[in-house]
């Protein structure tokens, strides 16, 4: 399988069966390779039902050694935030750096 190279990821109100239960990623942790030189962005709303999950992914990439941020939109659900545009173009800036 051929991989593609990235420098990090920005996940916007993740969802599904991995961010229910994050003992999922151990696997995928344990197959990634530089792990401690990726970024990663989490951008999530103040009301997401996930909210709380996505919190505990974050801890727990940062516990592994990836540099990451965590945004909360304010007033926001699942959904994608009026000002998103400015949230997009600085959560990139972080992951260039």
């Amino acid at each position: 399988m051929d991989k593609i190279p990235v420098a990090g990821f920005v996940a916007v109100n993740p969802g599904g069966p991995y961010i229910n239960d994050i003992k999922n990623w151990e696997p995928i942790f344990e197959k990634s390779e530089n792990f401690n030189e990726k970024r990663g962005y989490f951008v999530v709303g103040e009301k997401d039902p996930n909210l709380e999950n996505v919190k505990a992914l974050y801890e727990l990439l940062v516990s592994k050694g990836m540099a990451c941020e965590f945004f909360i939109s304010p007033e926001i659900a699942h959904d994608f935030p009026d000002d998103f545009n400015q949230i997009l173009a600085q959560a990139l800036k972080y992951i260039r750096e």
